[in-house]
This record gives structure tokens, C-alpha cells and sequence, in this order.
């Protein structure tokens, strides 16, 4: 079963969700049987979405391996790692059932709502902090994404909620081994501005299906060549905050950020052109995800040295 296979776009979300079951078929090595309609693991799947939101994790390492700190202890990055994940299966669970046109049962949401809590309720356990930014991330997930606030479809305030929803990620990674110090905020500052032009870039690629759902998103309400200008600019407060937090951690982050950024925009300015249809989909978001991975694993490699 190949883990190659994309998700095909669509214009309705009736199209997007029967994809994403088989997507799930072809990405996950799992006997069919169980995945079978009707059965919970298959309902489950899909609903987390565990192959969207991975990446994402790549945010928590970044907050591990910043402050440089050479004491390393597994068992504390393990379970941060898990609290993640749940909560961002939480996040994106949420998103996929408000955005459905689908009417999922109520043990769904109290499902989702159980992954929350659960959330909340162990990190606040761990430092009380912690547990503050994934209470904060959690609203910001829910007024994102379910009517009648669904901030997705503000434009302007989509974004930055959406970094809101992303913050407790390298946050949570900082105090995996540590308490709260003022580096924290730098690093959760710097993840999030680095986040706000990757959001923009990746509404350009959904604004297909986002008009679908009637979602009046930043890249919806700008159109995708001036939301493309927007992310570009957005990479010059990016590159401010790398400079900041590369002077006081004493790494080359702001060399990297700007040849990142210098990237970012050179293959951004080649799409602003195209009329993103389904026939001419310019393929955006994967290339932007492709140097961003290249991006996060050179920046923890030279907070690792």
C-alpha cells in the first residue's frame, strides 16, 4: 500500500471526505477488515487525520532542541510528543467534522472532547503553565473551526487563530524538560511567525475547497496572487524574530531563515500567476511542505551541534 498516493482536491466536501477513505486505505498498513465501513478504527482514522497533522510535530522538537540544552531525558520528549498528538488529533478532528457536510454522531464530538480534556488535564498536571496554552489552543481550535464564530472564515483572523491553535506545540517542547523561562515565548514567538505565511500559502492551494464550503478565507477574500504578497511579506517579521532568537542562542538562525525565506519566495512568486483550478493545480502547499522540512530539520541539527 503505497503512502505516495495524495489526496485528490475537490470542490465539495461530500468529495473531500469519501478521498480521505481512501486515502486512508492506500497510507496505513492496516488488514482491511478493519477498516471495513461502519467499523470504529476506520471512523477514527479519518476523523484524526494522523497524516495531516504529523508534520506539525516537527514544531515540538523545534522547542526540545532550541534552548540547546546537552541534559536529555527521553521519557519527558516521548510524553510531550504523545500529548501532542493527541491534541492535534483533537484540532484536526474538530475542523473535519464542523467543515463536513456530514452530521456525525454525538459520540463523536464527546469523543473529541474527551482527547481535549484529556490534554488540558495531564499538562496542567506537568507544569500548570503547559496546561494554560493547550486550554488556549483548544477554544482557538473550536472557534477556528464550528459555526457560529468559525473564525476560519474571517479573514485576517483565520490566520492568526490559526497560529494560536499551533503555539502550545513548541511551547509544550520548551518545558518538556525545563520550567517556564522568558525563552519559551522567543521560541513559541518564532515558530508562530514562521507558521502565519505557511497557512496563507497553503489557503492559496485551498481556495477551491474552501469556496465550497462557503469558508471566507484570507486567500478567499484576497484572491490567491495578493495572499501570495501577503505570506511574502509576512517572512520579513519571520526573519526578525530568527535574528532575535539566533543572537541570544548564539546559532546561525537567521542565516538559515533567510535562505529559507529567500526559497520560499522564489518558488511562491513562479504560482502567482495560475488559474488554480482543479486541471491546473500548481501544487503550492507540497512544495512549500517540502522546504519547510528541509528548513526544520537543518534547524535542529545546528541547535543539536
Amino acid at each position: 500500500m503505497s503512502i505516495l498516493l495524495p489526496i485528490t482536491r475537490a470542490l465539495a466536501s461530500n468529495y473531500v471526505h469519501r478521498e480521505l477513505l481512501n486515502f486512508v486505505h492506500s497510507a496505513f498498513p492496516i488488514p482491511s477488515k478493519l477498516l471495513r465501513c461502519g467499523t470504529p478504527m476506520r471512523h477514527w482514522l479519518i476523523i484524526l487525520r494522523p497524516l495531516d497533522w504529523w508534520p506539525m510535530l516537527g514544531f515540538v522538537i523545534w522547542g526540545v532542541v532550541m534552548p540547546k540544552d546537552p541534559s536529555w531525558q527521553f521519557q519527558p520528549i516521548l510524553a510531550v510528543l504523545a500529548l501532542n498528538a493527541v491534541y492535534l488529533s483533537h484540532a484536526y478532528g474538530i475542523n473535519l467534522c464542523a467543515e463536513s457536510n456530514q452530521n456525525y454522531p454525538l459520540s463523536t464530538w464527546l469523543g473529541l472532547g474527551v482527547l481535549g480534556l484529556t490534554v488540558i488535564f495531564l499538562s496542567w498536571l506537568w507544569q500548570p503553565v503547559m496546561g494554560l496554552s493547550f486550554l488556549v489552543g483548544t477554544v482557538a481550535s473550536f472557534a477556528y473551526s464550528v459555526d457560529p464564530v468559525h473564525l476560519k472564515s474571517r479573514p485576517f483572523l483565520g490566520v492568526m487563530t490559526n497560529a494560536l491553535i499551533f503555539a502550545p506545540l513548541s511551547f509544550s517542547g520548551y518545558l518538556a524538560q525545563r520550567p517556564f523561562e522568558p525563552t519559551a515565548s522567543q521560541i513559541t514567538l518564532f515558530s508562530s511567525l514562521i507558521l502565519i505565511p505557511i497557512q496563507l500559502l497553503h489557503e492559496v492551494d485551498h481556495i477551491l475547497a474552501d469556496k465550497a464550503i462557503g469558508a471566507q478565507t484570507t486567500a478567499v477574500y484576497l484572491g490567491p496572487r495578493r495572499t501570495i504578497y501577503l505570506a511574502l511579506f509576512g517572512l520579513i517579521p519571520a526573519t526578525g524574530s530568527a535574528w532575535i532568537l539566533g543572537h541570544s542562542t548564539q546559532t546561525p538562525l537567521l542565516e538559515i531563515t533567510l535562505i529559507w525565506s529567500i526559497a520560499v519566495g522564489l518558488v511562491s512568486l513562479r504560482y502567482r500567476q495560475h488559474d488554480l483550478t482543479l486541471s491546473r493545480r500548481p501544487g503550492l502547499k507540497q512544495s512549500i511542505r517540502y522546504l519547510s522540512l528541509i528548513y526544520g530539520v537543518i534547524v535542529a541539527a545546528i541547535f543539536l551541534r
